[in-house]
């Protein structure tokens, strides 16, 4: 037997949420969660196969959930068979009735049922029409392995679909998204298939009931209102659709997608109108894999789900009429000895597509198709000559694509050359949805898609014969034009295109022109018989900035500081601008020829924090008057007085933070600027970068922070605080000591009523009751003794009678340290370093992870603790990714205009054991980093700017050419771990 293949579907699952923390199971579900980790623990395997990336991840969930369970070493099996008699046992308890079904009298009569601990289970199922054996029905089918199908029509019943035929299983799974089309039901299902399928079946809604099955079963996570997906599928060559459980709010919602490790591109996601299903379109076709959606901000935790996806294949070839038109050439007149034939092409989802076909017919000559159409060319002799068709005579045509062996072949008979007959305006199309308007820059990308017919039925493909036969006229061309728009021989034409759009080929006029607000009629006649179309295109007003409200200041503004005005900004119908790059535009009058429709005195810049909307400012270096002003597009005047005071000076000291008040004795406390809490002379706390500033010793003026006040307890070793030096206090002898601290100016006077005083305690080895080991974390075990990155802190805290905490120190023999002798420990830090890949071979043998434990015990008490840490010999690969701007993670950066790539930001990558990658390899300089993937997406062209070009997205060599004003997001992937930034392009 073959190892089958199969397209199931993975879907999102709130459970998720219980990784990395404690798991509390719900107690009206223990029950069922033990009943199914009883029945999956007896399946036992009939044939073995790889379980597929997919399954595991299913059966992992599953394990989370407590739902499935391995054997005694862990292994969840997921590459066994499944036999009918344990799908029976499990589907008891999908159906929340095992006690019934296990104590059900044996009724059955099946001869074949071998064990009789299964016998109330078959019965209960037979008299309740879940099954009705194999075969004749004279036996129950028992040890047969259960194959997919089965395991689908089991499932259905758990759901409520207790009357769909045999014939209907397979289609009815499909259309509840249980698995996907195409999927080999005959084959044998394993457990790994149960476990994606069972787990999907958990996410879907009950039949008749608005509540998945896992919420009615009351299983963790399955909680009856929470948000879930509820399928996930391929639905055209570049389209995957998500379906929720409820409606979601779609403006929080954030949509990503990967293919294995790499990230899939997305050109644009389509919410429908009660926000349950989105519509994710991909910059590229799908190919063979398998895809995963992840969904963020609409519930607690990501939504994530999986679907295995086929290449786009050919499903079916369709003829489309009886008559093959005697051809006409690119001036309309005929051509005698050609017909054509329309064709069309459809892949799994229905959509057109253009393969290559082979194409014969019973016509002397030529017989090529091409595009969906079939040009036959008549010719006898050598060499060739033309031979005219006859008015209805009879040929046989066949069309093959020999790669999904389709073909089709039908009998036609020759008729007149085709002309436009029949026409109509589908509508105006725009790759974004977005709203044509006086402030459309890019016009050419509207395009008034048009339906053209000839006398057959036939679409009419060919733009140059369309603008032959169809006349269009436009009653205001001050609105909008159309490309190629003109009057010839008396006749207004324009210029039709055939082009794909939205996933297929369609015929459309390009918009042209600049735009103005109106609305205009464009009409279309088709010459041969007057058939006419109309359709109004409407162009909105563009944006009339009308108010730009100024609001008080709140709070105090010092010389120097940044500072915010509350600002609100609205159109001329009321409704609030909140969009910051769009106002920032407005604003900049080097955009707008000094111009803007905004002008603010002094320039500011605006920020969105929240809901709220503000004007970022930084105050004059000396205190006095501050007038900021603004003047709407509509000639509107409001402005705010700011009353700049004082610059801040620090003026007291009301607190220390993140410090702690004890130390050990002979060990030394250091106390920086973030560990001091101080206030200005308004009573405001000074911020940390604020505060460097104040104490920075190379200004003109400064102040710092001095310590005094030691004693016998604790000394004062360093006592002075500045931007570059810390205050170090140390346990001097046993006791408490009250430490002062003073801030003092640049000529050493104090600060008058500034001080603080705090008490520090000394604390030696006799006062401590018991001893603790901090979480170590996962180390790494390699060959390079030269990189430290992977070493682990081994920390140890004493812990005082009154129940207070101090840290240890490593370096006065206070403690032994014992540990496997394949770990070292120097320095107060853990590692493993083997000589070569041998050593670490011997040390881990087939596993890539080994747990060790640390003892730690004090040498003059006898206290000990004990540590389990956990060591591998995994490669590293990279686990988390930020973006920086000096040394600050950010999620929005400038960056200057030009050509931008991976090179024009700085990351942060550290990988699974915490440790900094460098440039290319990882903190572990002999392995390299992998090849990483950047895509740019969510991409708006500036005002006036054409839209920015990208080349070799999704690539590591990705680059966009950007100008200022432009904006986007990029997502930057290594490996599983990806990181997005919001990106707004500056002038250098």
């Amino acid at each position: 037997m073959r190892e089958s293949s199969y397209n199931l579907k993975l879907h999102s699952h709130t459970p998720k949420r219980f990784r990395g923390g404690e798991r509390k199971v719900m107690k009206k579900s223990l029950s069922l969660v033990v009943a199914l980790a009883m029945v999956f623990s007896l399946l036992v395997p009939a044939m073995a196969f790889a379980a597929t990336a997919q399954e595991e991840a299913a059966g992992n969930t599953l394990k989370e959930l407590g739902v499935l369970k391995g054997n005694e070493q862990g292994d969840l099996m997921l590459d066994k068979e499944l036999t009918r008699q344990e799908m029976i046992i499990l589907l008891s308890r999908l159906l929340g009735v095992e006690d019934e079904a296990k104590n059900h009298a044996n009724t059955h009569g099946w001869p074949d049922v071998a064990n009789s601990d299964f016998d109330g289970y078959i019965s209960w199922a037979k008299e309740n029409g879940l099954t009705k054996g194999v075969e004749d029905g004279s036996v129950f089918g028992y040890d047969q392995a259960l194959t997919v199908e089965q395991l689908l029509q089991f499932l259905l019943r758990a759901l409520g679909y207790t009357d769909v035929a045999w014939d209907d299983v397979a289609s009815t799974a499909v259309e509840l998204g249980l698995v996907a089309a195409g999927t080999d039901v005959k084959a044998v299902a394993k457990r790994g298939t149960m476990a994606v399928v069972t787990l999907t079946t958990l996410d879907t809604n009950v039949n008749g009931e608005n509540v998945t099955l896992g919420a009615k079963l009351g299983l963790p996570g399955y909680e009856v209102g929470a948000v879930a997906i509820a399928s996930f599928k391929a639905v055209g060559k570049k389209k995957l659709e998500v379906t929720f459980n409820k409606s979601v709010d779609k403006d929080k919602a954030k949509v990503s997608l990967k293919r294995g490790t790499n990230s899939v591109s997305i050109d644009k996601t389509t919410w429908n109108d009660a926000n349950t299903v989105v519509t994710i379109d991909t910059v590229s076709n799908l190919f063979e894999g398998t895809y995963e959606v992840t969904v963020s901000g609409v519930a607690d935790n990501n939504l994530t789900a999986s679907v295995a996806v086929q290449n786009e294949k050919v499903t079916s070839i369709e003829i489309l009429n009886d008559v093959a038109p005697i051809s006409r050439d690119a001036t309309g007149a005929d051509v005698t000895n050609q017909v054509t034939v329309n064709y069309v092409v459809k892949n799994q989802y229905g959509e057109e597509m253009n393969p290559s076909l082979q194409a014969t017919s019973t016509v002397m000559g030529t017989t090529q198709a091409a595009s969906g159409v079939v040009t036959i060319t008549k010719q006898s002799g050598t060499p060739p000559t033309a031979v005219p068709f006859n008015y209805e005579e009879k040929f046989v045509l066949t069309l093959i694509h020999q790669e999904s062996a389709t073909s089709v072949t039908k009998e036609l008979k020759v008729g007149l050359s085709a002309k436009v007959s029949n026409v109509n305006i589908v509508g105006l199309y725009h790759k974004d949805d977005a709203t044509l308007s006086e402030d459309t820059t890019n016009v050419g990308d509207f395009k008034l898609v048009v339906e053209a017919l000839d006398q057959y039925g036939n679409k009419m493909t060919k733009p140059a014969l369309v603008k032959k036969d169809v006349i269009v006229t436009n009653t205001n061309t001050n609105v909008i034009s159309l490309d190629g728009y003109a009057t010839v021989n008396g006749v207004t034409t324009a210029n039709f295109s055939y082009e794909e759009l939205d996933g297929s080929n369609k015929l459309f006029l390009t918009l042209a022109g600049t735009p103005k607000a109106g609305s205009t009629t464009i009409t279309l006649i088709a010459l041969s018989n007057g058939n006419s179309a109309n359709y109004v295109v409407n162009v909105a007003e563009g944006k009339v900035y009308d108010q730009v409200i100024l609001n008080p200041v709140d709070g105090i503004v010092g010389a120097g500081e940044e500072f915010r005005v509350p600002v609100t900004v609205l159109d001329k119908h009321g409704n609030a601008v909140t969009d910051a790059k769009e106002l920032n535009d407005a604003a900049d009058p080097a955009k707008h020829s000094n111009q803007p429709p905004i002008k603010l005195n002094p320039q500011g810049k605006f920020v969105k924090d929240g809901d709220n909307l503000y004007l970022e400012y930084t105050a004059p270096e000396s205190e006095g008057i501050m007038t900021v002003t603004a003047l709407s597009e509509s000639n509107k005047y409001t402005h705010q007085v700011i009353t700049v005071r004082a610059a801040a000076e620090p003026r007291v000291i009301t607190g220390l933070k993140d410090v702690n008040s004890l130390v050990f004795y002979n060990d030394t406390l250091e106390i920086g600027v973030g560990n001091l809490v101080v206030e200005d002379q308004y009573g405001r706390v000074i911020p940390k970068d604020t505060l460097e500033k104040l104490l920075d010793t190379s200004k003109s003026d400064y102040f710092t922070i001095q310590a005094t006040n030691g004693g016998e307890a604790v000394t004062v070793k360093s006592g002075t605080l500045s931007k570059s030096a810390t205050i170090k206090l140390e346990g001097a002898k046993k006791g408490t000591r009250t430490i002062n601290f003073k801030i003092h100016k640049k000529d050493g006077s104090e600060v008058s009523a500034s001080e603080y005083n705090t008490s520090i305690r000394t604390v030696v080895i006799s006062e401590i009751e018991s001893i603790e080991i901090a979480d170590v974390g996962t180390i790494y075990a390699h060959t390079n003794a030269a990189v430290a990155d992977y070493n682990k802190d081994l920390k140890v805290t004493g812990v005082t009678s009154d129940g207070q905490k101090v840290t240890l120190p490593n370096n006065k023999n206070l403690y032994n340290v014992f540990k496997p002798d394949y770990v070292s420990y120097t320095g107060g830090q853990l590692k493993i370093v083997g000589d070569d890949a041998d050593a670490i071979e011997d040390i881990f043998g087939d596993k890539d992870d080994k747990t060790f434990t640390v003892r730690v015990v004090t040498e003059a008490t006898g206290l000990v603790a004990t540590k389990e840490v956990v060591t591998s010999k995994a490669a590293p690969k990279v686990e988390s990714i930020v973006f920086k701007s000096g040394d600050d993670t950010v999620t929005s950066v400038e960056v200057n205009a030009g050509t931008i790539n991976l090179g024009s930001f700085k990351l942060e990558l550290k990988d699974q054991y915490g440790a900094k990658a460098k440039a290319n390899t990882f903190a572990d300089t002999s392995k390299n980093l992998p090849t990483p993937s950047v895509t740019f997406s969510n991409i708006k062209a500036g005002s006036g700017n054409n839209t920015p070009a990208v080349s070799n997205n999704g690539s590591s060599n990705a680059s966009i050419v950007a100008a200022a004003g432009d904006s986007f997001t990029v997502t930057v992937q290594y490996g599983d771990a990806s990181a997005s930034v919001e990106v707004t392009v500056v002038q250098p």
